[in-house]
């Protein structure tokens, strides 16, 4: 029988990686204060976190959460679009350059 190991209330494996992903942060942090990586491409995690807070309590994460998906279904739409022109396109091409390798559809 497995026995159930639990510390404080909370199984083994989740303190673990809870534990690990507060070590990642705390070597994220480090590393953009001591310059080994840009804080302009990976903001350290207190920014994210004072970031969010800040447009919690301002009401605005509702609202720029509802144009980051507008843009992403914007996108989504716009590629979709694109790729049946693409495919359209070729398929006529192909038809126009080599109809001897086209088949016969009934």
């Amino acid at each position: 029988m497995k026995e159930n190991h639990r510390f404080f209330g909370f199984k083994r494996e989740s303190l673990v990686t809870v534990l690990i992903i507060f070590l990642i942060a705390i070597a994220w942090e480090l590393s953009v204060s001591l310059g080994w990586l840009s804080s302009l491409f990976f903001p350290p995690p207190s920014v994210i976190l004072s970031t969010l807070i800040r447009l919690i309590l301002n009401h605005k994460l509702v609202d720029n959460t509802g144009i980051t998906l507008w843009r992403v279904y914007v996108s989504l739409v716009m590629t979709a679009l694109l790729g049946i022109f693409f495919n359209v396109f070729l398929q006529r091409m192909a038809v126009t350059l080599a109809p001897w390798k086209t088949e016969q559809r009934i």
